[in-house]
């Protein structure tokens, strides 16, 4: 991989975090500014959707060239990369989010509450809406752990070439085909080709392939690599580089495809939310979810630089809201 790939890698990100900072303030202007005008909420929610969308094509293409360095990011901070999952945040988070927002402010507000005040935020979330949340939070810890699953075995098969996934091992004169990915069918090629919305939302995601028998770790101590490692003579010997390149370069597109069906994923729960909530409590769910990994970014940022993690990997970390801090 050249170092212009990763160059436009961390270039993506880059952009992102910019875009998520101008999605923030436009947010919270019509939260602040706009909070009765449901046309205008509508209209900046679409907005912030269609970025996400945006930004889930851009890296799509750059994954494609390597898809490991998306679920190992090097440009992130190390706090970030360690709250990670599949190259981004737990689906789960978005629900999560809800109910602490809810609880948040009816604490804030309860004495308003009692006496009759309603602002219609994420504090009076009704007993229906309260319902389809559960049943979505259910359905999407379900997804995850499907997904986590199949990030365990890293095992996706290309269904549209039954061949991928074969390495040739060269043993004495001759040239042996082997194939390290076991073949199942994708989550996205299982899954209904429609997006129903009914009045009670009870999304139903049929993401996920069955759990599989192999681990990872099982996988990688299988044919071919587990021979080839053990053949080396010199531990990293490149007398095998074309197998090891191909089973590596196989094991890649595997992750890029499990990154897809979790972008995929993360959008459609965020859409299945934002279908329960009104628009004023989806507006304030954006604010919160744009503003988290801002504030996690710069935080961690500045965790890394007083730790000595920054001046140690050489890394330029980029900051969002100004110049980056001196260090101490």
């Amino acid at each position: 991989m050249c170092m212009a790939n990763h160059q436009q890698f961390q270039a993506c990100y880059q952009n992102w975090m910019a875009q998520q900072k101008l999605d923030h303030d436009e947010l919270l202007q019509g939260l602040t500014n706009f909070p009765t005008d449901l046309d205008y909420l509508k209209l900046i929610t679409r907005n912030a959707i269609n970025h996400i969308e945006n930004h889930h094509t851009a890296r799509a293409q750059l994954a494609k060239h390597d898809g490991p360095s998306f679920l190992a990011p090097t440009w992130g901070t190390t706090f970030e990369n360690s709250s990670l999952w599949i190259g981004g945040s737990r689906p789960s988070l978005i629900i999560r989010l809800v109910y602490v927002l809810c609880g948040s402010q009816l604490k804030v507000h309860l004495a308003e509450f009692l006496e009759g005040v309603r602002r219609g935020n994420l504090g009076e979330i009704s007993s229906s809406q309260l319902k389809n949340i559960d049943s979505l939070h259910g359905r999407t810890i379900k997804e995850e752990d499907k997904l986590t699953s199949v990030l365990a075995s890293s095992a996706v098969a290309d269904l549209e070439n039954p061949h991928r996934g074969n390495v040739s091992i060269k043993r004495g004169n001759e040239i042996e085909k082997t194939s390290i990915f076991p073949k199942f069918t994708l989550p996205s090629e299982r899954r209904s080709p429609e997006r129903k919305v009914a009045t009670e939302v009870t999304p139903s995601i049929t993401l996920g392939p069955p759990l599989l028998e192999r681990t990872y770790m099982e996988k990688v101590a299988d044919e071919p690599l587990v021979l080839l490692a053990y053949n080396c003579k010199i531990v990293g010997e490149s007398s095998q580089g074309e197998a090891v390149d191909e089973a590596m370069d196989s094991h890649a597109l595997d992750m890029y495809k499990i990154l897809m069906e979790a972008d995929k994923l993360r959008l459609d729960i965020l859409k299945y939310m934002i279908d329960i909530l009104t628009p004023l409590q989806a507006v304030e769910l954006l604010v919160a979810l744009k503003k988290l990994p801002l504030c996690l970014h710069e935080w961690s940022k500045r965790r890394d630089i007083q730790m000595g993690i920054t001046k140690l990997l050489n890394t330029q970390i980029s900051s969002t809201s100004g110049p980056p801090e001196p260090e101490p």
